[in-house]
């Protein structure tokens, strides 16, 4: 019991550190459960927050890149990882090849604090059929490593081009 407590007195004292609002505890009387109201505490200001590449002090690693060393590695693994696990599995409805529609769909995206993709959605359309295709391939996207702001998990948008081109 004394570890539990203990373990949530040095949680409390980790959340409100992030919000810069440290504060003490009498701690004169060990045995003594100390009871605290959650609801005078907020996670931080990120909790809900949906970040972008260029705001997270690490972002999310694709599944085989996080044994790359250095940040700028591992997203480069990242953005590669993507590409091909797409290119691998898109396929192409039979309808657009026969009438020739083609194009580039812009998809986006968040990374979620779990890791697992999530809010998938069209930014630019080419056509339904290529839209629904796209919507279907990332969907299946593996489950990564969060990004991360303050060593907290954060929830993650990102978009991607899917080049839907017939050759």
């Amino acid at each position: 019991m004394r570890s539990i407590v203990l373990i949530q007195i040095l949680l409390l004292f980790s959340i409100n550190s992030l919000r810069g609002q440290v504060s003490t505890l009498d701690s004169s009387k060990h045995n003594e459960s100390i009871a605290v109201d959650a609801s005078t505490f907020e996670f931080s200001d990120i909790e809900g927050e949906i970040f972008d590449f260029s705001r997270a002090e690490k972002k999310p690693v694709y599944p085989g890149c996080e044994y790359y060393t250095t940040e700028e590695e591992r997203f480069n693994c990242f953005n590669i990882k993507i590409r091909q696990f797409v290119g691998s599995k898109f396929e192409f409805p039979e309808i657009c090849k026969q009438m020739g529609i083609q194009g580039k769909i812009w998809v986006s995206f968040i990374i979620e604090k779990d890791g697992k993709v999530s809010n998938i959605t069209i930014e630019r359309s080419v056509d339904k059929l290529l839209d629904d295709e796209a919507l279907r391939i990332v969907s299946q996207l593996p489950a990564m490593l969060p990004a991360k702001v303050n060593g907290w998990p954060v929830r993650m948008r990102y978009s991607i081009p899917i080049n839907a081109k017939l050759q």
